[in-house]
C-alpha cells in the first residue's frame, strides 16, 4: 500500500481503493482482497466517514 491517508491508505494492488488502515487482510484472490474491520458489518454497513473517504477518491457505488 501507498500515499497513506488520514484512517485510510490508497492500495496499489486495489488501484488506489482506500482501506481503512487498522483493517486485517484475511483473504486475497485475482483482484479481491477480503478484510475484517471492526467499524464496519454486514448489519451496519461501512462508517459514513469511510463512504466519504471513499468518494472523495473518485470511487462510486457499483
Amino acid at each position: 500500500m501507498n500515499k497513506k491517508k488520514v484512517g485510510y491508505e490508497s492500495s496499489k494492488e486495489l488501484n488506489g481503493f482506500p482501506v481503512p488502515t487498522k483493517a486485517k487482510l484475511i483473504d486475497q484472490g485475482d483482484g479481491v482482497n477480503t478484510y475484517t474491520w471492526s467499524r464496519a458489518s454486514g448489519e451496519n454497513g461501512i462508517p459514513s466517514d469511510y463512504e466519504k473517504a471513499i468518494k472523495s477518491e473518485g470511487w462510486k457505488k457499483g
